[in-house]
């Protein structure tokens, strides 16, 4: 459950990029990590509903995928 901000850790440093989808499959926001190992979301301006978020490798091969709900 998010309220306001989305704290994201752990990452290897590999991943290239982050997509997050609501729940009709529209992307919402694209990250591009650039080696980042932590990564804070900002979710304010997303309205309540379910979200997904797919992590992309260097040759944008989902690495992981999660699910969100957004309060």
């Amino acid at each position: 459950v998010v309220e306001n901000n989305l704290n994201i850790s752990s990452l290897t440093g590999k991943e290239r990029q982050l997509n997050i989808y609501n729940s009709l499959g529209q992307e919402v926001q694209s990250f591009n990590l650039n080696g980042e190992k932590n990564i804070t979301i900002n979710t304010e301006a997303f309205t309540k509903g379910i979200y997904f978020i797919a992590i992309l490798s260097q040759d944008g091969m989902p690495i992981s995928k999660h699910t969100i709900i957004k309060e």
